[in-house]
């Protein structure tokens, strides 16, 4: 069944995964482990507590936070509470990040205190952001004029159940769930508006195309800011049962130890991703993780973006091996003397250098019979 018409909104997306993966492990974070059922409590908290700070359906909710489980509960009890959701770059100075905020007209912001060295409040200082209001900090100490992911989740205590099982009753395919902009590598970020349908359909059949299933242990580097991180991780895990397993920044020695300690069966990524983790002196060999490409199957494909499945497989950990696993990320390109014909099919026609598009070789074989 399509996504959209199955669960109707992210709110029933994450109730539906409480019940149906109840005891099931949901989340891994460090020393923090909880089960869906546990996950689908803790966001309807979340959204009981965005509706006790004043969030009324409609209005923006942003986060700047790098991959942690207080991400997931705050960004899904936020869009579960009807609000929409509007995730920042973690890598953003201020002024990106606040032109992202004045923008959006976000409300209330979700961030962290010392990421990377960062202190995301203090980089807000002198921004105009009027619609503003308030500021929580999920992780670190909140600074005078925030307030803490504890006093924050706590205040959902006092939200009436029957108002926030409404309110996220309420939700349907075509209300807006997030706004995603884009990095602005050329000018003003911009931002994309996607519905509650939207997403559910087009990660339900991301599922089903790479073969995410019940039981996985998916390790998700890609950012959570990113739809590759929030949706093709943390949704499509909801989806189908896996393990999310964040890691906040990639770091290669502790990728590998995250692999072997939680027997990691999902890793998507670009190739420099899979290089790095080639390259990198290790006194043994890492636990099998990279499956043979299946020519004629339709697993292990992610839209650009492979992940490395190992369930079941004996496959040896070598680098012939990973590079015929088609793992190829968003904008990645392999160079063309490496290019095999396998490659090619998989990246389709619009991607080969030598030629360029179909449309473009047809407007030149064009104009060559015009000219004649």
């Amino acid at each position: 069944m399509r996504g959209d018409l199955e669960w109707g909104s992210v709110a029933g997306l994450v109730s539906a995964a409480g019940t149906r993966f109840a005891e099931r492990e949901a989340m891994v974070d460090g020393n923090v482990r909880m089960s869906f059922a546990d996950l689908a409590g803790a966001v309807r908290q979340a959204a009981g507590a965005a509706m006790a700070a004043g969030v009324a359906k409609g209005d923006r909710v942003s986060i700047w936070a790098p991959n942690v489980n207080e991400w997931a509960v705050a960004a899904l009890g936020a869009v579960s509470a009807g609000a929409v959701l509007v995730p920042i770059n973690t890598r953003f100075k201020g002024a990106e990040a606040g032109y992202v905020l004045a923008k959006s007209g976000a409300r209330l912001l979700f961030t962290v205190d010392g990421f990377l060295g960062n202190d995301y409040v203090a980089m807000l200082a002198g921004e105009d952001l009027p619609a503003l209001e308030r500021i929580v900090v999920l992780r670190g100490s909140a600074p005078a004029g925030t307030g803490s992911w504890a006093d924050f989740l706590a205040s959902g205590d006092s939200a009436d159940p029957r108002v926030v099982d409404a309110r996220m009753a309420d939700l349907g395919p075509d209300d807006l769930s997030d706004i995603t902009f884009t990095s602005g590598t050329t000018g003003r970020p911009k931002g994309a508006m996607i519905t509650h349908g939207q997403t559910l359909r087009v990660f339900e059949q991301w599922c089903a195309n790479v073969g995410l299933a019940e039981g996985d242990r998916y390790l998700v580097v890609n950012p959570f800011f990113h739809t590759f991180g929030y949706k093709a991780g943390l949704i499509a895990s909801l989806m189908r049962g896996a393990t999310v397993i964040p890691h906040a920044a990639f770091d290669v020695p502790r990728v590998l130890a995250t692999v072997e300690a939680e027997h990691v069966s999902v890793l998507p990524g670009p190739p420099t991703l899979y290089q790095s983790l080639l390259d990198h002196p290790r006194p043994r060999p890492l636990r099998p993780l990279v499956a043979p490409a299946r020519r004629h199957g339709r697993r292990g494909r992610a839209g650009g973006a492979d992940p490395a499945h190992a369930r079941g497989a004996d496959v040896p950990h070598d680098r012939h091996r990973l590079r015929s696993h088609r793992v190829l990320g968003h904008g990645d390109r392999l160079p063309a003397r490496r290019r095999s014909r396998d490659h090619r099919a998989d990246i389709g026609q619009g991607d080969r250098r030598h030629g360029g598009t179909g449309r473009r070789r047809r407007r030149r074989r064009g104009r060559k019979r015009h000219s004649r």
